[in-house]
């Protein structure tokens, strides 16, 4: 849906660059673009962004650096159990944590299946009025303190 400007500068602006002539490019600057687009082409793989490399040697690459990733990783972790062994009891501690949190989760979605579909559906209901409402005022403030028309 197309609406016309009603401001008369917006208009005038419009009609005037509209009935100016379309430029052209510079005479050189196509052969130019053209033996960029060649020269690309002509690269070997290997010179190529990632993403244009054969599909084979990117899961190849892509697996080494995963391979890479785990390895150093493996490393520092036994660098550091090594250095110290306060990081075995930390890592324990975290552990923990996640048992703790694990075990949360749980139950809250327990209690959840407890709750009977109908209150959900209302809860539901009722987040999607207090959006629409939020959505409506700020679109009446938005108005009122001179936002666009």
């Amino acid at each position: 849906m197309h609406r016309e400007p009603k401001d008369p500068l917006t208009q005038w602006t419009d009609r005037t660059l509209k009935q100016l002539p379309a430029r052209r490019a510079p005479s050189g600057f196509a052969p130019r673009v053209l033996t960029a687009i060649q020269q690309r082409a002509a690269l070997p793989w290997y010179q190529r962004p990632w993403l244009r490399w054969p599909r084979s040697l990117q899961a190849l690459s892509a697996l080494g650096a995963a391979g890479l990733f785990a390895a150093v990783i493996w490393g520092v972790t036994l660098a550091q159990a090594a250095a110290n062994p306060l990081v075995t009891e930390v890592k324990q501690e975290a552990f923990n944590v996640l048992n703790i949190f694990s075990a949360v989760l749980q139950a809250l979605s327990l209690g959840a299946a407890r709750i009977p579909m109908p209150v959900w559906g209302a809860a539901l209901g009722m987040v999607a009025m207090a959006w629409v409402s939020c959505l409506a005022l700020g679109t009446a403030c938005w108005r009122l303190t001179g936002g666009r028309r």
